[in-house]
């Protein structure tokens, strides 16, 4: 008795020692009694109770999307293997899904990408930094193909942050608001020039299509005609640009054309609107790869912002005090889900950059798996969407949840991998050849991989790189990277 008991002790001692705080969402398998509710469930409800955690729906009231609704969080100090084991063994977990986050998720990032752009060294990265868009950048940091479309006022041209990211602008000047300028620069401002800001989309471009619109000499206030309005936006889709963002009230499109655009592969992002009472866009919202977008202050709060807070809203982002190019080569500060949006459509890029098969509805649902909890999102349910986004982690999401392992064979071509697990061996990548290989977790060199002459192989994972050297070969003149 007295070797069983201190048995015990040491078992529980175990327990204890390798207990850290974890956060995991697990994915409850379909139910046939369409009433059930998970957290209501005694057998659960008990698991939770013996291992003391809290466990909770992870994406109430998703509007994109019912498989949101098999999604649940785990959340506290625990034994992650025992504990996934007792909530697989219910048999009510798809065990081919376990996704962690929050401390533990983050903890691969312990290098973030830091620029230099001046007013991301000084105190207005905070925007930047709460999306956690360093980390993401030690991923990708986008892709000059991937476009993002702002249809909006006008764009300074020559503006020394914007005028090399510009793919194109169309459209005709009228009253000179320069809006468009600062919108632009949110999401896809030139990146580590040593000038202005910095943008979330680094290396995406902007399509850009100026709105006919005009200035109330009284009170200062910009409008445009739905017509014009959606004359911008449809011509950027027609163009096949795959992610517009609309910092406006309106789009001037009925539920009919909106809905064709995402399975085109065309993601919407919209400004939920400046007022707490704004409906902006209630009449497209519901639509598969349309999001809406309100905003958080920088103490990751949404009350004090007094903007859009409806069941319309699907994410939220930072939208207060954030710096941004004006006209005249200058910057200040703004506020308003109008810069709230491009955060979101500068992650969309990324997110492209990484899986570019992904769907503007699948887009969406990364952004939402993905997002941090708002400090004060208790106080306005179902009225914030899934919370504040998070780009490092819906980059990753993109990643891991559609490839958890590859291996690469044969002759190489020119191209980037992206995967959380990637193996190359048997392996040769011929004169000419750019090879990248991204990794989440592990990059793994196995037997008989040559990088001929005037080749390239270039490693980056964020957690271990092994490499077989007894076969591994590169030739004279040839790149070998590891980053």
């Amino acid at each position: 008795m007295k070797k069983y008991l201190t048995t015990l002790l040491l078992l529980f001692a175990c327990y204890q020692a390798y207990s850290q705080d974890f956060a995991i969402r697990l994915k409850l398998k379909p139910q046939e009694n369409p009433n059930y509710v998970a957290d209501e469930d005694a057998v659960l409800k008990t698991l939770s109770l013996k291992h003391n955690l809290k466990f909770y729906q992870s994406c109430p009231s998703p509007r994109s999307t019912t498989e949101l609704l098999l999604f649940y969080n785990l959340e506290g100090k625990m034994n992650k293997d025992i504990v996934i084991k007792d909530y697989f063994a219910t048999g009510k977990f798809d065990e081919n899904y376990i996704y962690e986050y929050d401390t533990v998720y983050l903890a691969s990032c312990l290098n973030p990408v830091s620029v230099n752009d001046p007013h991301f060294l000084n105190a207005n990265s905070w925007a930047l930094d709460m999306i956690e868009a360093p980390c993401a950048w030690k991923i990708t940091q986008g892709s000059p193909s991937i476009l993002i479309g702002v249809a909006d006022t006008d764009f300074e041209l020559a503006h020394q942050d914007l005028q090399n990211k510009y793919e194109y602008v169309i459209g005709s000047t009228s009253a000179g608001n320069h809006h468009g300028t600062a919108v632009a620069s949110v999401a896809a401002a030139e990146t580590n020039n040593g000038i202005g800001v910095a943008s979330v989309g680094y290396n995406s471009k902007i399509a850009a299509h100026r709105i006919v619109h005009t200035i109330d000499p009284n009170t200062g206030q910009t409008t445009a005609s739905s017509k014009d309005i959606f004359n911008a936006i449809w011509n950027l889709y027609q163009r096949g640009v795959p992610i517009i963002n609309v910092s406006w009230s309106g789009t001037g499109m009925d539920w009919m054309i909106a809905a064709q655009m995402p399975p085109s592969g065309t993601t919407l992002v919209l400004a939920g609107g400046n007022e707490t009472t704004s409906t902006s866009h209630s009449d497209i919202a519901t639509i598969p790869g349309v999001i809406v977008v309100s905003a958080v202050n920088s103490s990751n709060m949404h009350g004090p912002t007094n903007f859009a807070r409806n069941q319309w809203i699907d994410i939220c982002a930072p939208g207060i005090s954030i710096m941004v190019a004006r006209n005249g080569n200058t910057y200040s500060t703004g506020s308003g889900t109008s810069f709230s949006a491009p955060f979101v459509a500068g992650v969309c890029a990324l997110i492209k950059s990484v899986n570019n098969s992904l769907t503007p509805a699948q887009i969406e649902s990364v952004i939402k798996a993905t997002a941090d909890p708002i400090a004060d999102g208790n106080q306005f349910p179902g009225q914030l969407g899934a919370g504040r986004i998070n780009a490092y982690k819906a980059v990753r999401y993109a990643i891991e949840n559609y490839c958890n392992s590859t291996t690469l064979q044969g002759t190489q071509t020119t191209k980037k991998v992206y995967c959380k697990n990637i193996i190359l061996q048997n392996s040769t990548i011929p004169n000419g050849v750019k090879l990248e290989l991204i990794a989440t977790e592990k990059i793994t060199i196995g037997a008989n991989v040559t990088v001929d002459t005037g080749a390239t192989l270039e490693l980056k994972a964020l957690g271990t790189t092994v490499i077989d050297y007894g076969t591994f070969k590169v030739m004279e003149n040839a790149s070998f990277k590891i980053w």
